[in-house]
């Protein structure tokens, strides 16, 4: 089982937050679909976003996509 989402890096403590809610997909339910199918780059970019700003209550989404981009560059599944 993996720890960590491939893709955005987010700690996955149960089988819940898998994709599909499966321990062997190594994704995170927000980053692929129920199959473990990743989704486009740019999709999981936005969710991330928004998941920031709600979260930490950020208010200037350019600067939020630049801090997740940076992110996503360094994360196994945007590095192929």
């Amino acid at each position: 089982m993996s720890n960590t989402c491939n893709s955005c890096g987010k700690e996955l403590v149960s089988e819940e937050e898998h994709a599909g809610k499966n321990t062997e997909i190594p994704f995170c339910s927000e980053c692929a679909d129920n199959n473990g199918n990743l989704l486009s780059r740019r999709a999981v970019r936005e969710k991330i976003v928004d998941r920031i700003m709600n979260e930490r209550e950020v208010n200037d989404r350019r600067r939020a996509r630049k801090y997740v981009e940076r992110k996503l560059e360094s994360m196994p599944a945007w590095n192929s």
